[in-house]
């Protein structure tokens, strides 16, 4: 249960800060409680960022002996891999592509486009949850590597015989594909494209539904599942031109109007 208490006025407010001992001066500080009060985790000043509220929710649920859910885990991914990384495979056919590589643990972004007149997906990925090797090793067994373009000349010394050969330095620029050519999967479905989601969720969505036609449990918060049933029962017509936006500051705004035109 979030709990906001502000630091410049009376009453309950003063209240609170007095029982935790907080100084009408702090910086923002979040702290996890239990039900009797006691901090979780020990108290932090300084918490500015989106992705550090999300790590010390996740260290807090972890200390609470809970399992984060997977969608907090693809935001926390999101906002700050540990060692994010790159690589750009080539493949006959992108769509496919993003949708394969998309639903590997640990790819933050795959991206379709163009590289030397080929199809490829460009790949962002965190290096703490999949190794270079083994995500090569995954996107050959999927037919997804028939190139692999890699950011550094070290990474190459890592791939294993076969993928090394084909391998090299990443040179030049990839250019993005067409709006239309990219999630395919996830915009031919208006209830899952229309939600509010961060460009990990929307990836691993776009993933899910083309593997099994629906998206796994945990993906979506609860809050964008019963949103996603209200799209779902609606007349298409309420969301005329209305497009998800890709920057995570504007997913608030967006879900706003989601929800003024279901109400309207």
């Amino acid at each position: 249960m979030p709990v906001a208490i502000f630091n410049n006025q009376g009453g309950a407010d003063a209240a609170a800060l007095k029982r935790f001992g907080e100084p009408a001066w702090n910086n923002p500080v979040v702290r996890f409680l239990d039900g009797e009060g006691h901090d979780l985790i020990p108290r932090r000043e300084g918490v500015w960022s989106e992705a550090a509220v999300v790590d010390r929710i996740v260290a807090a649920l972890e200390a609470a002996r809970c399992r984060a859910p997977r969608w907090l885990e693809l935001a926390r991914i999101g906002l700050r891999p540990t060692d994010p990384q790159r690589a750009v495979f080539t493949m006959p056919c992108f769509w496919e592509g993003q949708q394969r590589l998309g639903a590997l643990d640990g790819v933050i972004d795959a991206r379709p486009g163009f590289l030397e007149g080929r199809e490829v997906v460009d790949v962002q990925f965190d290096g703490a949850r999949v190794k270079l090797a083994d995500l090569a090793r995954r996107a050959g067994e999927m037919e997804c590597a028939s190139a692999i373009h890699v950011a550094r000349t070290a990474d190459l010394d890592v791939l294993p015989g076969s993928l090394r050969e084909r391998a090299r330095v990443l040179d030049g620029d990839v250019r993005p594909a067409g709006p239309g050519d990219d999630l395919r999967r996830l915009k031919a479905a208006r209830d899952y494209d229309l939600l509010p989601l961060t460009r990990a969720q929307a990836v691993r969505a776009n993933a899910e539904l083309a593997a099994s036609g629906s998206v796994r449990a945990g993906t979506l918060t609860p809050r964008q599942e019963e949103l996603r049933r209200r799209i779902a029962a609606a007349d298409s017509g309420r969301f005329a031109g209305l497009v998800r936006p890709e920057a995570a500051l504007d997913l608030a705004r967006h879900e706003a109007e989601v929800r003024a035109r279901l109400d309207g």
